[in-house]
């Protein structure tokens, strides 16, 4: 399990994008939970820290809907326009998109076939 370089030196300047190989590294951990324990606790740790600051964003938005409603807030910006897209952004991007591969799906699973691949 090892990550690429470029992702570890890269600029934190830069706008993160989500990278293939980090969904792998997610993906086999928890192929095998049983021997990467602490790694899969981080995980869930992680996307326990994911969902708590999405559902700040949500609150964020529907604080400044109430106060603001559509009209520009501070430095000129309409607050919600601005917040909005912010909730389409989840933090460990990664670890959401490997847990579409976490477990077996039923017997007779009409999704099976995407997994195949």
């Amino acid at each position: 399990m090892k990550l690429p370089e470029t992702l570890l030196t890269r600029s934190l300047s830069e706008p993160y994008v989500p990278q293939e190989e980090v969904e792998q590294v997610w993906r086999t951990i928890y192929a095998d939970q049983a021997g990467n324990t602490g790694l899969v606790q981080l995980g869930e740790t992680l996307a326990d820290i994911a969902e708590a600051f999405t559902t700040w964003k949500f609150r964020h938005l529907m604080a400044t809907r109430r106060t603001f409603g559509g009209r520009r807030a501070f430095f000129g910006t309409e607050g919600i326009a601005w917040l909005k897209p912010t909730l389409d952004e989840l933090p460990f991007p990664e670890l959401w998109s490997a847990r579409g591969f976490i477990g077996e799906l039923p017997a007779g699973c009409p999704h099976l076939a995407r997994r195949a691949g």
